[in-house]
């Protein structure tokens, strides 16, 4: 959040939206915000809650989304569900403009070692899970910098006894807080897109930038 604070008023992409948490605050600072996300449930439940916004559905890897269309990217806690990095951070270039900035957060590779999943239920006495994949700093750093993203600043924020919700916490609370409260939770990354590097052409034709009603 205190990044995104940071950022001057203007057009800002929201990668892999879901329901429109970082959009609402990213409306709230003045930006004009473009969403993409695969669910379209959560695309209804993200235009509902932000109307003047444009919300697209998309994937991370190919946005529909014009070439130097946008000042800055927000994608939170998406980019772990992809098992590499390097097209999406391709497609997040590709999207800003010359001395845009872009802000990521990951799931913690310590975390994602230990064998850290988000869970839910499935029905009444099944649970499943969200694959997560373990990115290291070395890889985001190699991805942003063979596609013209040059790195800000790295913040590794740590697990607080109430965030290390996990499937021991409780079953064993005191082991579980012991195991994981002070484990890095989180990456939190921030980058800015070089001028005069080599980018991919030829995606401007009914992008989500051309208006704000596209893609309601």
């Amino acid at each position: 959040m205190a990044l995104i604070d940071e950022l001057e008023p203007g057009t800002v992409l929201d990668a892999a939206c879901g329901t429109g948490r970082y959009s609402a605050r990213l409306a709230a600072r003045g930006h004009h915000v473009i969403g993409v996300d695969q669910s379209d449930a959560m695309l209804a439940i993200a235009r509902r809650k932000l109307p003047q916004a444009t919300f697209c559905r998309g994937d991370l890897r190919s946005l529909p989304v014009d070439d130097d269309s946008v000042d800055a990217v927000v994608c939170a806690l998406a980019l772990v569900h992809l098992s590499d990095l390097s097209a999406a951070l391709a497609e997040f270039r590709r999207v800003l403009r010359p001395g845009g900035r872009l802000i990521v957060s990951d799931v913690h590779p310590f975390l994602v070692l230990l064998g850290w999943q988000p869970q839910f239920p499935v029905g009444e006495e099944h649970r499943g899970f969200m694959r997560l994949h373990c990115h290291l700093p070395s890889d985001y750093v190699t991805a942003a910098g063979r596609h013209g993203l040059a790195l800000r600043t790295l913040r590794e924020p740590p697990l607080t006894e109430a965030s290390a919700l996990t499937a021991a916490a409780e079953i064993v609370p005191d082991a579980n807080r012991a195991a994981f409260v002070g484990l890095p939770a989180v990456t939190i990354w921030a980058f800015e897109r070089t001028a005069g590097e080599p980018r991919r052409q030829g995606r401007s034709e009914g992008r989500a930038a051309a208006g704000p009603e596209e893609g309601r």
